[in-house]
């Protein structure tokens, strides 16, 4: 399972600074691991970290990219959770 998502992390990291049309659905299935244990969890927390780092000089333009389900999910997945919530 491990090796899968490392696979989807180098995905990820094949197009630091654009997203191509391939991206959303693989953001998504990453996306799908987040809860798994470690080390997957911390792999999958690192590389959106990593996504949001090299995609926010452009944002308004990768954005359009993605559908409004898809950009909730990238917020849900870079934004620590409260501690409150």
């Amino acid at each position: 399972l491990h090796a899968g998502v490392l696979g989807l992390e180098a995905l990820v990291m094949l197009a630091p600074y654009d997203v191509p049309v391939w991206l959303p659905e693989v953001l998504e299935r990453l996306a799908s691991f987040a809860n798994k244990p470690q080390p997957i969890k911390s792999s999958v927390t690192k590389t959106f970290a990593d996504f949001r780092r090299t995609h926010q000089d452009n944002w308004a333009e990768h954005r359009q990219r993605l559908s409004v389900e898809q950009q909730e999910l990238l917020v849900d997945m870079v934004v620590a959770p409260s501690f409150y919530a």
